[in-house]
């Protein structure tokens, strides 16, 4: 098991499925997105150009995603609708 795959499978419910679920709807977008493990969390690169990461909040317990400099805090707790998380992949601002 590689430590990108580890970082993901050790985590409890809801963190672990809500990772899973955030790097399979990141990875689905485009056939060119790779998932990387870089600086101690899972980075997203596209043609091999880093471009967002997850980072776990160790303190809050929360998933954070960046792009570029907008960072997003999930709530797991919360259920976000998949439409909703379309909108902002495709440059979207609100949930």
């Amino acid at each position: 098991m590689t430590v990108l795959e580890n970082f993901y499978l050790k985590q409890d419910e809801p963190t672990k499925g809500t990772l899973l679920a955030l790097r399979e709807i990141i990875l689905c977008q485009d056939k060119d997105i790779t998932n990387v493990w870089k600086y101690g969390m899972p980075f997203f690169c596209y043609k091999g150009k880093m471009f967002c990461y997850l980072w776990l909040h160790k303190k809050l317990k929360q998933i954070l995603n960046t792009q570029e400099v907008k960072i997003m805090q999930i709530q797991q707790e919360e259920e976000i609708e998949f439409e909703q998380i379309s909108i902002i992949g495709e440059g979207g601002d609100e949930l």
